[in-house]
């Protein structure tokens, strides 16, 4: 567990330096609250779906909570290095007037678009 933990913290620590030097429209206070604010709002998501997926499992109470501890372990990052720096992108865009509200909309959702499309197949 330590080392899953080990990865967890450097995938985050690269997340977090990819994620700031994507955000260059924000003071170094910002930059700092708008991450941290990223990280937690994709554990908490991340969490959310672990314990949907694991509820209607029935196996052994503590071998489902270690591979629920794992998976929110992994899967947190993961979900923070990919879908972050693409929404913080799309928030400069916009704070740039490079794009329409509409248009900022559009594009920082279009990953759940294109996830829910997927459930269909």
């Amino acid at each position: 567990m330590l080392l899953i933990l080990t990865i967890s913290i450097i995938i985050y620590i690269i997340a977090g330096v990819m994620i700031y030097h994507n955000i260059y429209n924000y003071d170094k206070l910002n930059k700092i609250k708008l991450i941290t604010i990223g990280f937690i709002s994709t554990l908490i998501i991340t969490v959310i779906i672990c314990f949907i997926s694991t509820s209607g499992i029935a196996a052994n109470a503590k071998h489902i909570s270690v591979a629920r501890n794992t998976a929110i372990l992994i899967f947190a990052p993961i979900n923070a290095i990919i879908s972050l720096p693409y929404i913080y992108n799309a928030l400069n865009k916009y704070k740039d007037k490079r794009v329409d509200e509409i248009r900022f909309k559009k594009e920082n959702f279009n990953i759940f678009y294109n996830l829910d499309s997927y459930s269909y197949i």
